[in-house]
């Protein structure tokens, strides 16, 4: 099963994400939409291809993990499309040096539950990420953002990435989450909070 340990906003932040997103991309046709309902809003710290029957000492791996953890702050400074792909959008996430040695930690202790690779979400891996994805999954290198959704025509992305940058989306995270994920990487279901231990 594919999973994703998330940090995900608060659940009335969640609500406006999806609203602002709703809006910002408005009529303009789309393969996928963040909107809160059947995708959820989430910033992934690791993917991961694992079996069911592994969640529970992936969960008790994230509980000690976050034993000490404090509070961290997701500060969004930018929404934009990608490089490769700009039908795809994205809020762009400050790399606080708290959110990144979160990250780590969880990228070093949860990847060898996986049972194999991670599907390339945009047709396949390529050449100088392969050894990568053979030994931890899928590439390790880590963007921190929340995807916003993929538009089926890249010309509307100026326009929709426009109308984004006007939301003011910030939070304290106080917990991580481990998710289901489609082959798009995109949360479909919440399984388990993982609270930090201090606040």
């Amino acid at each position: 099963m594919l999973l994703d340990i998330v940090i995900l906003p608060p659940p009335k932040l969640r609500r406006e994400i999806g609203k602002s997103i709703k809006t910002a991309i408005g009529s303009y046709p789309y393969v996928f939409l963040v909107d809160n309902k059947k995708l959820i809003p989430h910033l992934s710290l690791w993917h991961i291809n694992t079996s069911r029957d592994r969640i529970s000492d992936i969960g008790k791996e994230l509980k000690r993990i976050v034993n000490n953890q404090k509070p961290v702050k997701i500060n969004f400074i930018d929404a934009r499309s990608q490089r490769k792909h700009k039908n795809r959008l994205d809020l762009i996430t400050k790399q606080d040096i708290d959110l990144v040695r979160l990250r780590q930690k969880v990228f070093r202790k949860i990847y060898p539950y996986k049972i194999g690779a991670m599907p390339p979400f945009d047709g396949k891996w390529s050449t100088e990420k392969i050894n990568q994805v053979q030994k931890y999954g899928k590439p390790i290198r880590f963007h921190p953002h929340v995807t916003i959704g993929w538009l089926k025509y890249e010309k509307h992305s100026p326009e929709v990435v426009k109308r984004i940058k006007r939301a003011k989306l910030n939070f304290l995270a106080n917990e991580i989450y481990i998710c289901n994920i489609n082959k798009r990487w995109q949360v479909t279901k919440i399984i388990r909070k993982i609270e930090f231990a201090q606040k």
